[in-house]
C-alpha cells in the first residue's frame, strides 16, 4: 500500500473548492477490520503453522533414521571389508564404534561415521566372527529388555545378513545385501 501524500494547505482549499473531500486512502465499504474477523484470521495461521510444524518434526525424524541407517550401513560394508582380508571381523570388544576408526579409516572407508542421526554413539559388539552394529535412536537408551540378536556381515558362511538398528521402539534389520560389493556378497 502506498503512503498517503501530504497535502499542503493551499491544495486543500482547491479540493474544496472543487467539492473534493481528502481523507486519504480507504477500504472498500468504507469500514475497517472488526475484532472478530482479526481474531478469526489468527487463529487460521496458528492452525496453518502447527499443522506444518508437525509435518516438520516429522520430516527431520525421518531424516535422522535414514541417517542413522546410511551409518550403519557404511559401518557394515567396512567391517564386512575387513572380514574379507584379514579372515576375522576387528578385535576391539564391545563399545562405541569410534574404536574401529584406528582399524578401518583410511583403508575401508574414508570417514567412519561415529554418531546416528540423534548424535548418539554407535555401538559395536564383536564376539568371534558375528558382531552387531546398534544405533539407541532418539531416547539414547539401549533397549536391556530385548537385547539385539548376533549379527553377521554378508561375508560369513551361509548366515542372513542383517544390520540391527534402533530408533525409538522399532527395530529395523534389512536383509537385502545387494548394496555391498560383489565379493562381499
Amino acid at each position: 500500500m502506498t503512503p498517503s501524500p501530504r497535502i499542503t494547505p493551499r491544495f486543500a482549499k482547491v479540493l474544496a473548492l472543487q467539492g473534493i473531500q481528502w481523507g486519504g486512502p480507504q477500504r472498500s465499504g468504507g469500514r475497517s477490520f472488526n475484532l472478530v474477523e482479526l481474531l478469526v484470521t489468527a487463529a487460521i495461521i496458528g492452525l496453518l503453522s502447527a499443522i506444518a510444524l508437525v509435518a516438520l518434526n516429522s520430516a527431520l525424524q525421518r531424516a535422522r533414521q535414514r541417517r542413522t541407517m546410511a551409518g550403519l550401513r557404511q559401518l557394515r560394508v567396512a567391517v564386512g571389508s575387513y572380514e574379507v582380508d584379514n579372515g576375522s571381523i576387528p578385535r576391539i570388544g564391545q563399545g562405541p564404534a569410534e574404536g574401529l576408526g584406528s582399524v578401518l579409516v583410511p583403508t575401508y572407508t574414508r570417514t567412519l561415521p561415529a554418531v546416528d542421526g540423534w548424535s548418539h554413539s554407535f555401538l559395536f559388539v564383536g564376539e568371534g566372527s558375528r558382531y552387531t552394529l546398534v544405533s539407541t535412536g532418539a531416547d539414547g537408551a539401549r533397549q536391556n529388555a530385548r537385547s539385539p540378536g548376533p549379527t553377521t556381515s554378508c561375508a560369513a558362511a551361509s548366515s542372513s545378513p542383517t544390520v540391527s538398528s534402533f530408533s525409538g521402539r522399532k527395530e529395523f534389520r534389512p536383509d537385502d545385501c545387494s548394496s555391498l560389493p560383489h565379493h562381499l556378497r
